[in-house]
């Protein structure tokens, strides 16, 4: 299940034309940044890792774990030897990710709570626990980085295979125990006071498909019921969807509408900062009458979607609009 596709916020019709488009949109978006932004616990001591559920233990020499954890996280889990002792979580992050920047100098370099800043510094891509910032995106297949706690000086390192909610995962490591017993677990996990980043996948592998759906829908909202000609003065209908670490930078998103309609129907569609004026034909439900855009993921404030929606004109109105539901696409672009 792939949650991290697009994180979508609650809808609603949150202003009328007396704000700007540009008003609402730079409104909507630093609401949602505040919704979603990353905070302690509140607990004395902080709050310390540890798991809502342990699914499943294995001994390190156990093989069959290494084909589970790919297959869950979409990765190859390597079958030769670590640069890290046997039943550190060290030792399963770097059979996972082979390819991590390991400084040869070591002297505790390369301890797990320095791999967030080593991998940064080698150009990986990386998201960082702010408090006071919007909590960064989760992706299957990512490190999770834990900072050191009492008791545990070098920090901790996952693997993330699942994600249940963006504070919520499930994740694979090695030698997380009172005991350091050095097996290796798959858990469930919540955000705690410790987390410091997701060492992220490259995306270059994204950026060689032609195309990718990302199901999420923006929202459905009714309009109700429309006794005017010209609705200009109708509530815009609104979201904010965030696009996931797996979508390149290179991209670009169309918005396709769903609607349910027994009239045509004219809309003003931003996709901030884009604005669209389309026209919808009459249509049954679940049948799609419209794309708009394309908008390049390089245009959008800080890899957000801010879409508004206004209906401008309607015929036949009176009838109520069912129903109108949107969906963000994402198509790659090359370099």
């Amino acid at each position: 299940m792939i949650i991290t596709a697009l994180v979508v916020s609650a809808l609603g019709s949150v202003a009328t034309v007396r704000s700007t488009p540009e008003e609402l949109a730079m409104k909507l978006l630093a609401d949602y940044k505040r919704e979603h932004a990353y905070s302690l616990s509140g607990q004395t001591p902080p709050r310390r890792p540890s798991s809502l559920e342990v699914r499943q233990v294995y001994e390190p020499s156990d093989k069959t774990w290494r084909k589970k954890l790919g297959d869950q996280a979409g990765i190859v889990v390597e079958d030769s030897a670590s640069r890290f002792a046997v039943g550190q979580c060290t030792w399963l992050a770097y059979l996972a990710r082979s390819d991590f920047p390991f400084d040869s100098r070591g002297g505790g370099r390369n301890d797990a709570k320095n791999w967030l800043d080593q991998a940064s510094k080698a150009g990986w891509p990386v998201g960082r626990f702010v408090i006071g910032e919007p909590i960064p995106l989760p992706q299957r297949g990512a490190i999770l980085v834990h900072k050191a706690w009492p008791g545990n000086p070098s920090g901790h390192v996952s693997i993330v295979s699942e994600i249940i909610s963006e504070r919520c995962l499930v994740v694979w490591d090695c030698n997380f125990s009172s005991d350091l017993d050095g097996k290796v677990r798959e858990r469930v996990i919540e955000l705690d006071d410790y987390v410091a980043g997701y060492i992220y996948r490259d995306d270059a592998t994204w950026r060689n498909m032609s195309s990718k759906w990302l199901l999420s829908p923006v929202g459905e909202k009714g309009f109700g019921t429309l006794e005017s000609s010209d609705a200009s003065d109708g509530p815009y209908w609104s979201s904010v969807v965030r696009l996931s670490p797996d979508v390149s930078d290179y991209g670009q998103i169309f918005l396709e509408i769903y609607p349910d309609l027994e009239r045509k129907l004219d809309l003003d569609v931003y996709v901030w900062p884009e604005r669209f004026t389309i026209r919808l034909p009459k249509s049954a439900a679940n049948v799609a009458v419209a794309e708009v855009g394309p908008v390049p993921v390089s245009k959008l404030p800080d890899r957000y979607v801010v879409v508004l929606v206004r209906p401008n004109r309607i015929t036949s109105s009176d009838k109520p609009i069912k129903r109108l539901l949107a969906y963000v696409k994402y198509s790659t672009l090359q370099r």
